[in-house]
């Protein structure tokens, strides 16, 4: 919301309290709620955006960290049981 918006909802707010507000102004507090409402539903489907998106960069890590466990079975440097054993521990 504006800083017009704002301004002009504390105004109509105001109104309504005194039970001065006219047809007009009550329209007026209509179309906020219904605008509010609707960027409330939009805040919602991007949250529910990030939050699949966060569960992808955690599938991500987790295949970083497997790959970079293979390398070190490829060098040689660890036996494969102990570095699935670690993998188990920090999942």
């Amino acid at each position: 919301m504006t800083d017009e918006e704002k301004k002009e909802y504390e105004e109509l707010k105001s109104l309504l309290y005194t039970g001065t507000i006219s047809q007009y102004g009550k329209r007026k507090l209509i179309d906020m709620f219904e605008k509010q409402q609707k960027e409330i539903e939009e805040l919602k489907k991007y949250e529910k955006y990030y939050e699949e998106m966060e569960e992808v960069n955690k599938k991500f890590i987790a295949v970083d960290k497997i790959k970079a466990k293979i390398e070190e079975v490829s060098n040689g440097t660890y036996d494969a049981k102990i570095v699935l054993q670690s993998l188990l521990e920090k999942e």
